[in-house]
């Protein structure tokens, strides 16, 4: 099955770099190792994970793959249907297989969290809406606690990272750097999508400038008579209360005259 194919021909990728304790992630570009095809393999490239978006609410059949850096997983998969804000399935694994096992098991479960560890999978079943369940909280917080261990000791993901809801926010294309959706990588602070192949790294954002406020550049510089711009509500009203004082007075002088 080759639906989580990802060719970097280029040698290079746009990288999702997770930070710990944190949701925004770096817009990171790294040299990967590839196979024979032009294929990403996790195995070449240690350092990194591979990452999978899939549309789950209307069958497009939209995958988004993408590469995770500083998630640390090894030895397996994650895959979970809490994926903010549209809440698509979002993966990652260290291998095609293990994450197209979690991803079924997430169908056949009806939503929820799964990890998958040499053969042995772990599930925290959330059938309503992918979101939520009818189970006891207690039941829940155990079953969850537990998974978070595993894939802390087992699959060796960093104690700063939460191993389910950061992965669920690498999906959110409104936290800066890049995102990763069902479309394909998303550079916020450029809000366009590119693609996972690159040459170059991103283009800096544009730098805050720190002129002195004394000067100005020419075409900072108004004509004496040109309007601010927050001055045209109050010409209005000014206008207005011009108008009706010589209404006023002419409402005087014709009463003047007909006394």
């Amino acid at each position: 099955d080759d639906a989580l194919a990802l060719p970097v021909r280029t040698g290079r990728a746009r990288v999702i770099g997770l930070q710990p304790r944190s949701l925004v992630t770096l817009n990171l570009v790294r040299d990967v190792a590839v196979d024979d095809a032009g294929l990403f393999q996790c195995a070449l490239n240690p350092s990194l994970t591979k990452i999978a978006v899939i549309e789950r609410h209307k069958a497009t059949g939209k995958i988004g793959l993408g590469l995770l850096e500083g998630y640390g997983l090894r030895g397996g998969a994650v895959a979970t249907t809490i994926s903010h804000d549209s809440h698509n399935i979002v993966a990652a694994g260290d291998n095609d297989a293990d994450m197209l096992l979690a991803v079924r098991e997430l169908e056949r479960l009806g939503g929820g969290i799964v990890s998958v560890h040499e053969g042995v999978i772990r599930r925290l079943p959330l059938p309503i809406a992918g979101l939520m369940t009818s189970e006891a909280p207690e039941t829940v917080s155990a079953t969850l606690r537990a998974m978070i261990e595993a894939a802390h000791t087992e699959l060796g993901i960093p104690e700063g990272v939460e191993p389910f809801m950061s992965l669920s926010f690498m999906a959110l294309p409104v936290i800066p750097e890049l995102k990763l959706t069902a479309r394909g990588l998303f550079n916020v602070n450029l809000f366009s999508f590119v693609g996972v192949e690159a040459c170059s790294p991103e283009p800096p954002r544009k730098p805050i400038s720190t002129r002195s406020p004394t000067t100005s550049s020419p075409s900072d510089v108004r004509s004496p008579r040109s309007p601010r711009p927050c001055s045209t509500a109050a010409s209005r009203f000014s206008s207005t209360a011009r108008k009706r004082k010589r209404a006023d007075k002419c409402s005087r002088n014709a009463l003047n005259c007909a006394a």
